[in-house]
């Protein structure tokens, strides 16, 4: 029972009043930071579910997939910019009253999985960018999409472990289900969200409208040069 107990209250991380309140020297900062990665992870978690299902059934569901991994491309970008802008602040600009070292740093273990995630997750998009522009399910880039989507799957899930409550909390905060102080620019961030989302789609309809995908170029090249 003690571990259980320790187990929820590791992973039971809520922010604190600080963390959730503006800055001193107004605009949103780093709570409004964190809502805005919050909300765009919360946004992210349909799609991501549809690209994975469809790959496992690839050969029946590829435009599905292929949609999909476009439509992920925009929505992506908000979230690892999110968390990079917080990075960088902390680290290197933290200027006017030091609103993001005051807060600290995030949880070690979770910081310790983002590089992991991030980096898997990027390889998976670049890798199947490159196989739909190949138009082949063959070869190096094949394996290097499947490779970083395992490790990209697996980092993921530790990560939405270790960050669903802080992550439902401050989402739910931006969105006001959650009591919390109210932040400046709220607007700007859902319609950011919003015109990732739009982009997605663009990119997704347009990209995927053509089906003309071989059926597995390399083995048919292969027979070719066999039977001369």
């Amino acid at each position: 029972m003690k571990l259980d107990a320790a187990l929820v209250h590791l992973l039971r991380d809520d922010p604190t009043s600080e963390e959730m309140a503006p800055p001193r020297s107004g605009g949103a900062g780093p709570a409004g930071n964190a809502r805005l990665t919050a909300v765009a992870g919360v946004v992210l978690l349909i799609p991501l579910g549809l690209v994975f299902g469809s790959g496992l059934l690839f050969d029946s569901l590829r435009s599905v997939h292929f949609f999909v991994g476009f439509l992920l491309i925009p929505l992506v970008g908000v979230k690892l910019g999110s968390t990079a802008w917080r990075v960088v602040r902390y680290y290197v600009v933290d200027r006017g009253d030091g609103a993001y070292r005051r807060i600290g740093p995030p949880w070690w273990l979770p910081r310790l999985l983002g590089p992991a995630v991030a980096a898997s997750g990027v390889l998976v998009v670049l890798s199947g960018v490159v196989l739909w522009v190949q138009r082949t399910q063959r070869g190096a880039w094949s394996t290097v999409h499947t490779t970083s989507a395992v490790v990209f799957g697996i980092t993921l899930g530790l990560h939405l472990l270790l960050r669903a409550w802080r992550t439902v909390r401050e989402a739910g905060a931006e969105l006001g289900a959650v009591r919390a102080p109210k932040l400046s620019g709220r607007a700007l961030r859902h319609a950011l969200l919003a015109l990732a989302l739009v982009i997605g789609l663009a990119l997704g309809a347009v990209l995927t409208a053509r089906t003309d995908w071989p059926q597995q170029p390399q083995r048919h090249a292969d027979i070719g040069r066999g039977g001369g």
